[in-house]
């Protein structure tokens, strides 16, 4: 047969092959008949078992990785190592797996990372601890060098991957680490210091991460459990170190946590509140515990002016930018905090008062003038200064009186915090200094104070149609007088002074109430 017609009669057979198939196709659909799929090659049997043996294969890695730190440590007891040695070898180990570890982490490897980093971070906080609180090898300030290098080295992978498990690891490490360390060895100070750096380096490499809240506080909560516990061992004289020792200690943890967000905020750099809140909470806790140390024979000189320096530091910060955001309010906050703490060290109780007073005055009008209710903060934290410090003086309390009511008359009605702290005071202030000129008998003394907390509820009811948190106010002392007329006077009063202190409070209770729930005169 010739070529030609071979190759027309084998394109006929390829037409007849086509039409066939799509006249089976057109058939199978008519009868819903669904065509068969081939079925699917069997997996091996290594990819079947490897999603069942990962985890298991990764926990027997780890009890491996753990035996090897135990081998170092049996060859330090039997003395084949020298107990320097043997401890820098095993914190040598240890970094060499979290290296191992950040390798891991780079080729995608989260889980044999995860695994490797924690089991890692296990052994070097526990040779930390041992050989610290055991046998004694290191002293504390060492083993906070050692704590604060595991950390970074666990953080270098963290922030190079952006891994919230090794920040979390790192954070969860050290803490455990420095409050172990404090606690065996009742040498609290370098384990504050080497936690508080680690929690400002991780808090500063987490701006703009997005790591979670629990991650970048953990390590600020060990900070202030420390503090704490600094400050109660040295109150209570059961600390190794000087006073001025642990002034600084303090005064340099509350400097650390305020430093970042002084520094972001220069650097026009956000923050999240948490943080923001932790800074203010460690001025308080730092400064103010060291003010405690100073005012029971410590250096209240030194104390205070460092004080007043960190308070100037973080109101540069605030006025530098014009940016009025959640970041300035919290430097507010924490410069005003750190002020009222330290000028009681460096002025007389008596000046003290008009001080603070003319404080609570000038930053309520700052914050009208520049329309900045957050510098109200400021100013109700000067009033609470002035009011602890004129407390033995009607005559000073009336001052702080004043002072207030004239801050809440300057301020506008978006700083409603502010406001109603100031009217807190205020009102207190009164209390405290009609009580105060009170000089009659006994029984009659009980009355007296019945009636003046009644005539206050009273006033404050009426001023609710312009300050709204004056009736929630009224009402609590009504409450507190409740309880006064319980204790004091059905106790101490005779028949008649306690049927006009029941009729006084019932005739208040029904004004505040009135006030509070004015009734409305239908219309016609």
């Amino acid at each position: 047969m010739p070529e030609k017609e071979f190759t027309v009669l084998q394109d006929r057979l390829d037409d007849v092959e086509r039409s066939l198939r799509t006249l089976q196709a057109r058939i199978d659909m008519l009868e819903g008949v669904s065509p068969v799929a081939a079925p699917a090659p069997p997996a091996p049997a290594a990819a079947q078992k490897e999603q069942s043996l990962i985890d298991a294969t990764l926990i027997g890695k780890s009890v491996l990785i753990v035996g090897g730190g135990y081998v170092l440590r049996a060859m330090t007891e039997l003395n084949l190592l020298p107990n320097a040695f043997g401890v820098a070898f095993g914190l040598l180990y240890a970094l060499f797996w979290i290296g191992i570890a950040g390798r891991a982490l780079r080729r995608g490897s989260a889980a044999v990372a995860i695994f490797d980093g924690a089991t890692a971070a296990v052994i070097a906080a526990s040779l930390i601890w041992e050989a610290t609180t055991r046998f004694h090898l290191i002293n504390t300030t060492a083993a906070g060098a050692m704590i604060v290098a595991v950390a970074i080295a666990l953080l270098v992978p963290a922030v190079r991957n952006s891994s919230t498990a090794f920040a979390l690891i790192a954070a969860v490490a050290s803490s455990l680490a420095s409050i172990g360390v404090a606690l065996g060895s009742e040498d609290p100070i370098p384990s504050l210091l080497a936690v508080t750096a680690i929690g400002v380096l991780l808090l500063s490499l987490s701006i703009g991460r997005h790591w979670p809240a629990y991650v970048t506080l953990l390590l600020p909560g060990a900070g202030h459990s420390l503090a704490l516990t600094v400050i109660a061992m040295t109150l209570f004289d059961k600390l190794a170190y000087s006073t001025a020792t642990t002034e600084l200690s303090l005064m340099v943890f509350a400097a650390l946590w305020l430093a970042v967000p002084i520094v972001l905020r220069l650097r026009n750099a956000e923050m999240p509140w948490p943080a923001l809140a932790q800074s203010i909470a460690a001025v308080l806790v730092g400064c103010g515990g060291a003010a405690a140390i100073a005012f029971h024979g410590g250096h209240p000189l030194a104390v205070g002016v460092l004080s007043l320096f960190l308070s100037a530091l973080s109101f540069v910060a605030v006025f530098a930018r014009g940016e009025r955001d959640v970041a300035a309010n919290a430097l507010i906050a924490a410069a005003s905090l750190s002020a009222v703490i330290g000028l009681p060290l460096l002025v007389p109780t008596s000046a003290l008062t008009f001080i603070a007073a003319m404080a609570t005055i000038l930053f309520a009008a700052l914050g009208r003038s520049l329309r900045w209710p957050a510098l109200t903060i400021a100013s109700a934290c000067w009033s609470i200064a002035a009011f602890a410090a004129g407390l033995e003086s009607p005559v000073a309390l009336v001052v702080v009186f004043t002072a207030a009511a004239m801050a809440i008359a300057i301020t506008t009605p978006a700083a409603s915090g502010s406001r109603l702290v100031l009217l807190v005071v205020s009102t207190m202030s009164l209390i405290v200094a009609a009580v105060s000129f009170v000089t009659f008998t006994q029984p009659l003394l009980a009355l007296d104070r019945t009636v003046v907390l009644v005539v206050v509820a009273v006033g404050l009811s009426l001023l609710t149609p312009l300050l709204h948190d004056a009736g929630k106010i009224a009402r609590v002392l009504l409450v507190l007088c409740g309880i006064k007329l319980l204790i004091e006077d059905l106790r101490l009063g005779h028949a008649t002074t306690i049927v006009a202190a029941l009729v006084l409070y019932g005739l208040a209770i029904v004004i505040v109430a009135r006030r509070a729930s004015p009734v409305k005169t239908p219309t016609l």
